[in-house]
């Protein structure tokens, strides 16, 4: 690899080969003259192409050539460029982005040729868009993942530390979470510890503090050996979701023996030294006792330390790289020597500010005469790097905020139902695994047919950019269902895709104080109604029956000696013993509503058409004075139902209600008798269809009430349909009222009872 006409010195040749970048050089008419190794391997080219005439068009793409052109004849011209992008062309044709810096290459005043230095720029465009959808998201980046990483709360107290602590202290993780601090930093530093602390709990104090800020300081510590330390802190509070400190989170590295690398190049020819000066990375050149000889003009951007700084020194007194580092270097360098190639590294350094920086280190070895030199080359990688950091260290951060909350924290894709973030309390939660919560959809897995209904609607207006908040039941994987509260926003990933985040409180404890509170309230409600239920009850029906009593006896005793009244005295007697029979049947009522209300109820299988016969002969032997006429219409003589034995009660309180409010010569009950299925239940079903007075339809919705008031009196008995309908209630069945003749309630009613079957 390397010269086409025109001779090059070994040693620089080298150089060039070992750069990352392109190194190559063209005539006046854009006919490459020289092309280093990695310019044939980075565009597909060999040596061969260059000799038959390999041109500057035959390396970018049509689009460019225009541009590239009129950028050469400007260089000629002698107007100064920066460094210009351009699209690369590859020998099979494929792509690749390109950021170019080029410079005349002059002979006796005259410019014959271009010098140039062509960068693939590809990973640090990805890196430049990764790093741009991060920013938007995330403010904090942490460095350094291979040093010493804990975590201590508001007291100072370890409650974690990475696998690498031994490495810097030489203890294990078991014996330095136990170690009181005093044991592990030097006196002088725990004070110098203690007062950081003060100070930046002064700092947290501020209502305007940087929620963010990290501070970094350098400490002695104390090895398990016994022996002292330098290490390099790196702070920050850990913080709650009120943005309050609950711990400190740290990172630690060892400093105590700083690698000490000279970066010296040594007097280059002139027509290197173009290349040299102009070259985006650092180049460094060392003698084998690590003394900088030389560096170019890009050391000091990427190190931050100009040329008279670091020539005559050594590495290992600016600071830059770690001990670890140097020992790395002196295997490289042992390596080399022995003839095996080595693939260049990523290593972070120290600038002369304090910040920290990623590069790329590549270095090969120099023999001139019998002096051994060091070339090292540096790349400045940073940008990717901490595109690359930042996302790692954006995902454990948010996992250890996210797996600290009592809360369950659910994100996932709302056209697809895939979960793509969880807390462990979800997980705990819900019973499942992480992967089965991977594979399960959301949140059709989750919750019942009902409340889907309820998250369509709710996706649909987190959707569209509303905050919703939606109580729901969370059914677990083993079918328990737990009330939860839910709050809910939409975010955009790093695609641009909707995504929505689920925040759900379980409100079991809410939910049983508010049921405890309802059933508090609603028993003295019912017990005041009760109270006045049966005052109201007593004070007026039984006392409109003993008024007609007394009015009976009272015409009675005038009728009682004149033969003529016979006949109406018959009848006053046959009123008295049928107000007698009611004011019985009030308080057999009054008595059956009581205990209901106040005992439990059982209910078994009872075989219903006996009862029903036994309850039309009761009818027919309390009303003999009027023609009454009961017919029942039944596919079987046996059906059973779940209820009890004052299933007799409802039968003749619902029979009797049919004859009472019948003025009808003739009194026409028809029952029918059907089976029925509702909700995937069976019922039995009883219609008690009359030719009765009927009643109104605003009637109808209140007739099951014990007591109707009008002008606050009571107005009617009320007390055996209350019976019905707690005792329906009880038999978990139904009841309604519809007309006999649809739209006309005068013709007669038919009462509907609907009881679940036994059998």
């Amino acid at each position: 690899m390397g010269v086409k006409t025109q001779e090059k010195d070994n040693n620089f040749d080298e150089i060039l080969n070992l750069l990352p970048q392109i190194i190559c050089e063209l005539d006046n008419k854009g006919i490459f003259t020289y092309v280093n190794k990695i310019g044939f391997e980075k565009f597909g080219y060999t040596p061969e192409d260059l000799n038959r005439g390999m041109k500057v068009f035959d390396v970018l793409v049509a689009e460019d050539h225009d541009r590239a052109m009129k950028n050469i004849l400007r260089i000629l011209n002698r107007e100064k460029l920066n460094g210009v992008e351009y699209t690369g062309l590859r020998k099979d044709g494929t792509t690749f982005p390109i950021l170019v810096y080029t410079g005349l290459i002059i002979r006796e005043n005259k410019p014959i040729g271009l010098r140039a230095i062509v960068i693939d720029i590809t990973e640090q465009k990805r890196a430049d868009q990764k790093l741009k959808k991060s920013e938007e998201r995330y403010r904090l980046i942490t460095e350094n993942a291979d040093d010493v990483v804990w975590t201590t709360d508001m007291n100072l107290k370890l409650t974690y530390i990475s696998p690498s602590c031994p490495k810097i202290l030489g203890y294990t993780i078991k014996e330095a979470k136990n170690l009181p601090i005093n044991k592990t930093v030097a006196p002088s530093s725990l004070k110098k510890i203690v007062n950081i602390f003060k100070e930046e709990m002064r700092l947290e104090r501020k209502k305007d503090k940087d929620l963010i800020r990290s501070r970094t300081f350098e400490t002695e510590q104390i090895h398990k050996n016994g022996s002292i330390i330098d290490v390099e802190m790196t702070i920050t509070f850990m913080r709650n979701e009120n943005g309050n400190a609950i711990g400190i989170l740290g990172v630690s590295r060892d400093i105590s023996n700083r690698k000490k690398i000279e970066k010296a190049l040594k007097e280059s020819e002139t027509k290197y030294r173009h290349l040299y000066e102009e070259s985006p990375n650092s180049i460094t050149l060392v003698n084998r006792k690590g003394t900088i000889l030389d560096v170019n003009p890009a050391t000091e951007k990427i190190y931050g330390y100009n040329r008279d700084e670091v020539i005559g020194k050594k590495y290992r007194e600016l600071g830059i790289y770690t001990n670890e580092q140097i020992s790395l270097f002196k295997k490289r360098y042992k390596d080399v020597l022995e003839g095996k190639k080595l693939k260049p590294i990523e290593i972070q350094i120290k600038k002369k500010d304090g910040s920290l920086a990623w590069i790329n280190y590549q270095s090969s070895i120099i023999k001139k005469d019998d002096n051994i030199f060091v070339i090292a080359i540096a790349q400045d990688i940073t940008q990717r790097k901490n595109a690359y950091e930042a996302l790692k260290a954006i995902k454990e951060f948010t996992d250890n905020v996210l797996n600290t909350s009592i809360d369950t924290i659910f994100v996932f894709e709302p056209q697809t139902g895939r979960a793509i973030k969880w807390n462990k309390a979800f997980s705990d939660i819900t019973g499942y695994t992480d992967d089965e919560i991977a594979s399960l959809k959301a949140p059709d897995s989750y919750y019942s047919e009902e409340d889907l209904k309820c998250a369509a609607k709710a996706i649909e207006k987190v959707l569209s950019e509303e905050k919703t908040t939606v109580e729901m039941s969370l059914i677990t994987k083993d079918g328990r269902s737990i009330p939860f509260e839910y709050t809910a926003r939409t975010f955009k990933s790093v695609d641009g895709d909707p995504l929505i985040v689920s925040v759900g409180r379980d409100i079991t404890k809410r939910k049983k104080i508010e049921r405890d509170l309802r059933e508090s309230e609603d028993k003295y409600r019912n017990a005041y109604d009760r109270a006045n239920f049966y005052k109201e009850l007593i004070a007026h029906d039984m006392n409109n029956l003993l008024q007609t009593i007394q009015s009976s006896v009272e015409l009675y005793a005038m009728f009682q000696n004149k033969p003529e009244y016979l006949k109406d005295r018959r009848n006053l007697l046959n009123l008295i013993t049928k107000q007698v029979f009611r004011g019985a049947s009030i308080v057999s009522n009054i008595i059956k509503l009581s205990e209901l209300e106040e005992t439990e109820i059982l209910t078994e299988p009872i075989e219903v058409i006996s009862i029903l016969e036994d309850a039309i002969k009761f009818v027919y032997k309390s009303f003999q004075g009027r023609k009454v006429k009961i017919e029942v219409d039944t596919q079987s003589k046996k059906y059973f139902v779940k209820a009890n034995d004052l299933i007799l009660d409802l039968f003749e309180n619902i029979l009797i209600n049919g004859v009472k409010h019948n003025i009808n010569p003739e009194i026409e009950i028809l029952v029918k008798i059907s089976e029925e299925q509702k909700n995937h239940i069976n019922y039995l079903k009883f219609e008690f269809i009359d030719n009765g007075i009927g009643i109104p339809d605003e009637r109808k919705d209140i007739l099951f009430q014990r007591v109707t008031k009008r002008n606050g009196k009571v107005r009617g008995l009320g007390i055996g349909l209350s019976l019905v309908k707690q005792l329906i209630d009880i038999y978990n069945g139904k009841i309604w009222i519809e007309n006999k003749v649809k739209g006309d309630y005068t013709k007669g009613s038919n009462f509907s009872v609907l009881i679940p079957k036994a059998i």
